[in-house]
């Protein structure tokens, strides 16, 4: 009896282009294996996610109500309860309005984030411990039972974006924050990365509250964010990093978390862009349609967005679809804009 063929999912958060002009962006760079994926694949359309949100409903878990934190902090090897994540960002005013700049925009060294760590716990000792094992993803932990712990957007729903309506109204809430951002202010990590150019930290972003979820079962992973290692570690399940290329796949289910446009597309820094995506179209997609069509293997795609976000149930051409034109890119993103 046929062993089943191995299936591959992939989430490819930042291969679609922001919407207002992806039409026109991807028209200037052939992706032939991804025209050609969507042209012949069965697509349902949902509303915008992060590679976050599939990762977590890859494990059985509600994006909307799973507390991440936890599962983030197991990922980065801290084991307490009860973990806030506080992610250090820019505050900066656009427009009336404040945009939030992420970590990973920082680029804050390790020393710089065990200093501002140590003024914070320094300065505020009754409001709780501070944690940076990573100079780019901080923690919390509450002092006690009367400290605010707010309901907060995950920092990947805000990024680049007006955090007006994502705020909490809670005053004790508010109240921590000034005292962060002034602990911020004053310190002279702020004054040396302004002298340099660089943008200030200025702000944290607390947020991922609630009770680890218990998981018993997921796919096993490719992948290196560090929410993908806390849930592969919290069901116990294999996770190694992202290779390079397309790998050799023999059985079972794998989920592959390539995540090299990401970064780029938020940004929209479009020559970067252009670099990843070509290597996710000759490393990835081409292998994995390659091995679609000899029936080695099952594939589906997770593509966030910021408009929409598209899952793809890959299949294999039709004989007559082999030798047939795949349907141009823009033209697919001009489709989407359909009801």
């Amino acid at each position: 009896m046929p062993t089943a063929a191995p299936h591959l999912t992939l989430i490819i958060p930042g291969l679609l282009w922001p919407a207002h002009s992806a039409a026109a962006v991807m028209a200037e760079l052939p992706l032939p294996a991804l025209s050609r994926l969507l042209t012949d694949a069965q697509i349902t359309r949902r509303a915008p996610a992060t590679a976050d949100d599939f990762l977590l409903e890859a494990y059985g878990l509600n994006p909307a109500n799973t507390a991440r934190a936890g599962l983030r902090a197991l990922g980065d090897g801290l084991d307490d309860e009860g973990l806030l994540c506080a992610d250090p960002v820019a505050l900066t005013f656009a427009r009336e309005s404040l945009i939030l700049a992420g970590p990973e925009s920082l680029e804050i060294t390790p020393d710089e984030a065990a200093a501002l760590i140590d003024a914070l716990n320094a300065a505020l000792p009754d409001t709780g411990r501070f944690i940076a094992p990573h100079p780019a993803r901080w923690y919390w932990q509450a002092g006690n039972e009367h400290t605010p712990t707010p309901r907060t957007s995950p920092l990947a729903d805000v990024l680049g974006r007006r955090i007006d309506n994502y705020l909490p109204h809670n005053p004790a809430w508010r109240r921590l924050m000034n005292e962060i951002q002034m602990v911020f202010h004053h310190h002279p990590v702020s004054a040396a990365r302004e002298q340099c150019g660089a943008p200030r930290i200025n702000s944290l972003w607390l947020w991922g509250d609630g009770a680890r979820p218990a998981l018993t079962e997921g796919p096993g992973m490719l992948a290196d964010s560090t929410l993908a290692k806390g849930l592969a570690r919290a069901a116990k399940r294999p996770i190694a990093p992202l290779p390079d290329r397309f790998p050799a796949l023999t059985e079972g289910h794998t989920l592959a978390l390539i995540d090299w446009a990401q970064h780029s597309a938020l940004t929209q820094d479009i020559d970067p862009w252009r670099e990843a995506a070509s290597k996710i179209e000759s490393h990835w997609l081409a292998p994995a349609l390659d091995a679609l069509q000899r029936k080695r293997l099952t594939l589906s795609l997770h593509l966030p967005g910021d408009t929409q976000s598209l899952t793809l149930a890959c299949r294999k051409p039709w004989l007559r679809g082999l030798f047939s034109k795949p349907l141009p890119i823009p033209r697919f993103l001009e489709s989407l804009q359909s009801p």
